[in-house]
């Protein structure tokens, strides 16, 4: 199958849930090189189509991570969804839902 190309100046989406276990808080502040983000942000990718957004996740009990929640290969998509599960649920703690109306997912380990 075929990847899309990343246009520049597309509207994204990006969501992030919380669905830790253990029902921790979880501290999030996600960035671009421009501009500090939430846990839902609508962006334009740049006119280069080298967008690159990532967010610091931190929480109590020892959690301080980042990871990369928009780039090149991850931005196929109008909408991107996270789910954060943490330490203790999988062997991956990040859920990065289908969007093609699937039920798909994958899962992706901290970059950091």
């Amino acid at each position: 199958m075929r990847r899309k190309r990343l246009l520049p100046l597309q509207k994204k989406t990006v969501e992030i849930i919380n669905f830790a276990l253990n029902k921790e808080v979880i501290n999030l502040h996600c960035s671009s090189s421009e501009d500090d983000l939430g846990y839902s942000f609508k962006f334009k990718v740049n006119w280069k189509g080298t967008t690159k957004l990532c967010c610091h996740v931190t929480w109590r009990g020892g959690g301080d991570h980042w990871f990369t929640v928009f780039n090149r290969g991850r931005g196929q998509c109008s909408k991107v969804v996270w789910q954060i599960y943490g330490y203790g649920a999988l062997d991956k703690p990040l859920m990065l839902l289908d969007c093609n109306g699937g039920n798909g997912y994958r899962f992706y380990d901290w970059d950091t």
